[in-house]
């Protein structure tokens, strides 16, 4: 099996060359999966060597409607945010994924803060419990509860509502304070001013372009040491400790480009997302 994904591996990467877009590459992909399921569900083929090659090989269809930020927006939004609820808010969008209403939900119990783990727990998302990396903003939480801390009736949200019927904001609130924050930065997406959904985005293809760095150098260990694929070396030769690690460092780097080196908590830890 190992043998067959490599040498599917190997033609896809020549076609891959040869074709000059994600488009015509998950064309190529979506004439030729058809017949290897054909051959799976029949018994020729005891598994289908194209099974999950997109999101392998982090190809991506470029619809309208799938457009994300760019790493030059978060530069421009942060830049536009005013106060630290505003840099927290793009921080949370774009830096770590979220969905508008978990933002407006965010608890400082929530959150651990210290050692090499920082990270967010989550008992309900949409995906069950989990947690959420903070791979940058640690200091960025941390100035917004310091300032929310001083007021006598906080009651732990990091986006507490200005009524005093309810405790925190309303997912709506948080993405109609994100557009008025994209306006005032004047960024947009395919001419379209930027949502939380685009924001959102923006953090799953970075992590996709992660994703695709370090297949490529578990690929090259598997050329320099003659192992038969660098999935093999991934799943076989690394710990989990040292494949959250290289997730870690991998996902920093990239984020680097939009949110500066100096928030970053790789130094100190961090680690990928668990759902």
């Amino acid at each position: 099996k190992a043998a067959e994904r490599r040498r599917s591996r190997e033609v896809l990467d020549d076609i891959a060359d040869t074709l000059g877009s994600d488009q015509s590459r998950l064309t190529f992909v979506a004439d030729v999966r058809p017949v290897y399921s054909w051959l799976t569900d029949e018994g020729y083929l005891a598994f289908n060597p194209l099974e999950g090659i997109e999101s392998e090989y982090g190809w991506e269809r470029p619809d309208a409607d799938n457009q994300s930020l760019r790493a030059a927006d978060v530069q421009r939004l942060l830049a536009a945010a005013d106060t630290p609820a505003e840099t927290l808010l793009v921080t949370a969008l774009p830096g770590w994924g979220l969905r508008p209403s978990e933002v407006a939900q965010l608890h400082v119990s929530q959150f651990a803060l210290e050692g090499d783990d920082p990270h967010i727990a989550f008992d309900d998302r949409k995906n069950g419990p989990g947690t959420v990396a903070i791979h940058y903003g640690v200091h960025t939480v941390s100035d917004r509860i310091d300032q929310l801390a001083a007021a006598d009736d906080w009651q732990g949200y990091l986006f507490p509502s200005p009524t005093k019927s309810n405790q925190r904001v309303h997912s709506d609130t948080i993405t109609n304070r994100f557009k008025r924050l994209a306006d005032r930065a004047d960024v947009s997406v395919d001419g379209q001013l930027a949502t939380p959904r685009t924001a959102r985005r923006f953090w799953y293809s970075t992590y996709s372009s992660a994703m695709v760095d370090i297949r490529a150098e578990m690929d090259a260990i598997a050329d320099e040491q003659g192992a038969q694929s660098g999935t093999v070396v991934w799943e076989q030769y690394l710990s989990e400790a040292d494949r959250r690690r290289r997730r870690r460092q991998a996902m920093a780097s990239k984020l680097t480009d939009a949110f500066g080196a100096e928030n970053s908590t790789v130094a100190g830890g961090g680690t990928e997302p668990v759902s």
